[in-house]
């Protein structure tokens, strides 16, 4: 691998980098103002001065000896409701202009101890091995290049050198019909794909840097449906032409057996393509070039949970789609 090469993957490999754990403190001000929390440190900094200055303290039993026998200052004792008493800040030797100086327990004390968090090294709570950075509702169409669809990041904690992944991802068909001639209505067409699952011409291939990863044996499989089948219907407008469109979650497509050398730091990208067949309503391929030549089948990958489907125009699904999967990824690998 040359210079350029390892460049070009670190670059790639930076593009999905985890940003260390940020440190995201408490939000003190729920409820309460700056000035009322400075208020309450400036009393409790005051009470801690005020008493340290004072030597020992009396005992409760001290403090009552003192009074029964006179020599305790009355004007020493303390109500346990003296801290609502307001106290001007000059007679606590606080320079600036006089405030009133007010305790109000139902403060909180924040900010009393100062430089007490260390923040040198945040813990990193990340233990994945590997990271799948997906595209949603990624457009892929029929017998062009391979498409990139998601991205394999291998991370620091990877504890094989070499690892099987299987993917599930739900997929959407999506035929429409452009200035379709009015004799094709009725007419009935069914877009089927068939996965070719060949090593030297696989639908699905990985590559690393751009470059084709030597193993390709996976194989790839419509776990529900690979086929979507319509009806036209001319709306009867008096053009010559109309169009048609229809779309429907088929399901979850499968990529299985998917061997990669898994050396920390290297990305991968996945990508697809595949070969779209039309059949007529006996099932044989289809000759008519009225709907050929007008007709585009698009499929989407990576179908977000959220995808609303669009209603059909000049057609019916006659597919029964029924009982489908949740529209979830998963990944794995062992």
């Amino acid at each position: 691998m040359s210079v350029a090469d390892l460049c070009k993957q670190r670059k790639q490999y930076q593009l999905y980098n985890k940003p260390p754990i940020r440190y995201t403190p408490s939000n003190p001000y729920t409820g309460f103002t700056q000035d009322q929390l400075n208020m309450r440190r400036k009393v409790e900094i005051l009470k801690y001065n005020k008493n340290s200055t004072q030597g020992s303290q009396l005992t409760k039993k001290e403090k009552y000896a003192k009074m029964i026998n006179g020599n305790y200052n009355i004007s020493k004792v303390v109500c346990p409701d003296d801290y609502k008493i307001p106290v001007l800040s000059t007679a606590s030797g606080i320079p600036g202009p006089a405030i009133y100086l007010v305790e109000d327990p139902d403060v909180p004390l924040y900010n009393y101890a100062q430089n007490t968090n260390a923040f040198g090294e945040q813990l990193q709570e990340d233990d994945d091995e590997w990271t799948l950075n997906v595209d949603t509702n990624q457009l892929i169409l029929s017998e062009q290049d391979h498409s990139i669809f998601c991205n394999l990041i291998i991370r620091p904690l990877i504890k094989q050198p070499n690892t099987t992944y299987t993917l599930q991802t739900p997929v959407l068909f999506r035929l429409q019909g452009i200035a379709m001639p009015t004799s094709t209505n009725g007419s009935t067409i069914t877009a089927i794909i068939t996965p070719t699952n060949s090593t030297d011409d696989n639908d699905f291939v990985t590559t690393y840097n751009g470059n084709p990863v030597a193993n390709n044996n996976s194989v790839t499989t419509f776990l529900q449906h690979n086929s979507i089948t319509c009806t036209l219907n001319d709306p009867d407008t008096g053009s010559p032409t109309y169009n048609c469109f229809c779309e429907a979650y088929v399901g979850l497509v499968q990529f299985s057996n998917i061997l990669l050398n898994t050396s920390p730091g290297f990305v991968y990208d996945f990508k697809y393509n595949y070969i779209v067949d039309y059949t007529d309503s006996n099932r044989n391929s289809l000759t008519d070039n009225n709907i050929l030549d007008n007709i585009q089948f698009e499929l989407y990958i990576n179908l977000a949970d959220s995808y609303d489907i669009q209603s059909v125009q000049n057609c019916n699904i006659t597919t029964v789609f029924t009982n489908l999967p949740d529209k979830k990824i998963v990944f794995s690998g062992n």
